[in-house]
C-alpha cells in the first residue's frame, strides 16, 4: 500500500476529528476529472469511526438511500442497509486484519518509529449488496487519498480556528431532499435536534480543495436523488415462450425480486438477488431464479424464470407484484404471453414461503460446515464429541456423506 496513505490513515486515527465533526455536518471534496467527493465523518459515538466518501451524484444518492432506510422500524432486512456505494477509511481492532494486513501494518510503524499498537486504519470500498471489500481501483486509491489530505489540512485548521469557520452546518439528506437542522440549537451544540420545517432556505455545504497546499473553500448544494435505473429484459426464448402458452392457463403467482440475507462467495462476496414465485391456490413454490453476480441481467432473469414456469407446469392467468422493480421485470413477458399484472398487493404468502427459504439455507449452511468440520478432524479429536450425537447423525437420512460416516464409525470404534 501506498505509504503516504497509511500515513493519512494513521494521522486520521490520531487527530480524533470525528469528535468535533459530526456525521451530519456534510461536506464535499474536489477530486480528479472535476468529480466531487461527499464526506461524512463518522463515530461521534465511539461506534465505528470512519471517514466515508461518496462520489458524484450516484453515490451520495446511496447515501441519500442510507438515511431514509435506517430510520425506518421495518429496516430489518441485511441487503436494504448494503446498499452504499463510498469508499470508506475506517479505525478498526486487530481482528478486523488478515495476518497479510497485520504484517505490513507492522513494517510500517517500524519504518516510521510509531509504536504499532491497535487500532488500525482500513480502507474498504462498499458496493450496492456486496459485503466491505478491498479497494482495487487507482481512482478510488487517489479519491479517498484526496479526501484523507483535505481532511488533515482541516485538521489543521481547527487547531487555529473554531468549526463555524469552516463553514459546517448539520444536515438532514435522504430520499426526500434535504433541509438545515435548527440553527439556534445548531449554535448552541446541542445536534440531536429536530430538523428545522424551514424548507425555503437553500441548502449548501463546503466544498474543499487544496491550492498551494492551503485549504480553499466555497459552497455548493447538494445533488438531488437520483434512483437507480430499472432495466427490463430486451430479449426471449421464444421456442420456451410457445412452450409456456401450450399450457392451460390457470392459477394466480404471486411473485418478488428479494435479496438473499446471507452472503454468497464472490470477489466481493454479495447478497445475490433471487426472483420468487409463489402459485397461490396450491401454494407451490417455484424454483427460485438465482443470478450468479451482484447485479442481474434481466434477460438472464427472465429466461431462468419462463423455464420455471414451464418445468412446473404453470401458465397463469394473473400475476401479482408488489414492488417497481418487479413489475418493470415481468411487464413485458405479461404483455408478450397475455397474463394480467397486478401491482402494489398484499403478498403475505409469498413472505412467509421466503421466510421458509431462508431458514432452510441457514440450515443448509450449518451442516455445510458441520461436516466440513468434522472432516477435518482426526480420530481423537471426533472421539471427545459426545457418542449419541455423533450417531443421530449418521442414521439420518442422507445428512452424512457416505464416506464420513465410514471415518466416524472407525474413529469410535479404535
Amino acid at each position: 500500500m501506498d505509504r503516504e496513505l497509511l500515513d493519512l490513515g494513521y494521522r486520521f486515527r490520531n487527530a480524533k476529528l470525528w469528535k468535533t465533526i459530526y456525521e451530519d455536518e456534510l461536506f464535499a471534496v474536489q477530486l480528479r476529472n472535476r468529480q466531487i467527493g461527499y464526506c461524512s465523518l463518522m463515530g461521534r459515538n465511539g461506534e465505528h469511526m470512519a471517514l466515508g466518501l461518496y462520489i458524484g451524484s450516484a453515490g451520495f444518492s446511496t447515501y441519500r438511500e442510507l438515511i431514509s432506510r435506517s430510520s425506518r422500524i421495518e429496516a430489518q432486512n441485511p441487503a436494504e442497509l448494503l446498499t452504499q456505494d463510498c469508499i470508506q477509511c475506517s479505525i478498526e481492532k486487530r481482528d478486523q486484519f488478515s495476518p497479510e494486513e497485520i504484517e505490513e501494518l507492522r513494517v510500517f510503524c517500524y519504518a516510521s518509529g510509531m509504536p504499532f499498537r491497535a487500532p488500525y486504519p482500513q480502507f474498504a470500498r462498499f458496493y450496492p449488496y456486496c459485503v466491505p471489500w478491498h479497494i482495487t481501483s487507482k481512482n478510488d486509491w487517489s479519491s479517498i487519498k484526496t479526501a484523507l489530505t483535505v481532511l488533515d489540512k482541516m485538521g489543521e485548521f481547527l487547531q487555529t480556528h473554531s468549526k463555524m469557520e469552516l463553514g459546517l452546518r448539520p444536515v438532514v439528506a435522504d430520499m426526500d431532499g434535504e433541509k438545515y437542522l435548527d440553527s439556534v440549537l445548531w449554535q448552541m451544540d446541542l445536534f440531536s435536534a429536530a430538523p428545522s420545517d424551514k424548507r425555503s432556505e437553500p441548502v449548501t455545504i463546503p466544498l474543499y480543495s487544496l491550492k498551494d497546499g492551503e485549504l480553499v473553500m466555497r459552497r455548493i448544494p447538494l445533488p438531488p436523488y437520483t434512483k437507480p435505473a430499472i432495466l427490463p429484459p430486451k430479449r426471449f426464448d421464444e421456442i420456451v415462450i410457445a412452450k409456456l402458452m401450450k399450457l392451460k392457463k390457470a392459477g394466480v403467482l404471486q411473485c418478488e425480486v428479494l435479496r438473499m440475507p446471507d452472503p454468497v462467495e464472490g470477489n466481493p462476496p454479495y447478497l445475490p438477488a433471487v426472483l420468487l414465485a409463489l402459485e397461490e391456490n396450491e401454494g407451490v413454490i417455484l424454483h427460485p431464479v438465482v443470478p450468479k453476480s451482484p447485479v442481474y441481467d434481466p434477460d438472464e432473469m427472465m429466461d431462468g424464470f419462463v423455464a420455471s414456469l414451464v418445468s412446473s407446469g404453470i401458465y397463469p392467468q394473473r400475476i401479482l407484484v408488489r414492488t417497481e422493480e418487479t413489475a418493470v421485470l415481468l411487464k413485458p413477458l405479461c404483455e408478450k404471453a397475455r397474463i394480467e399484472l397486478s401491482v402494489g398487493q398484499d403478498l403475505e404468502a409469498l413472505d412467509e414461503a421466503a421466510e421458509q427459504i431462508w431458514e432452510h439455507q441457514k440450515t443448509d449452511d450449518y451442516i455445510s460446515e458441520v461436516i466440513r468440520m468434522l472432516n477435518e478432524m482426526g480420530p481423537d479429536q471426533i472421539r471427545e464429541l459426545p457418542h449419541d450425537m455423533l450417531n443421530q447423525m449418521m442414521e439420518a437420512d442422507g445428512l452424512l456423506p457416505a464416506q464420513l460416516i465410514a471415518k466416524i464409525r472407525k474413529a469410535l470404534q479404535q
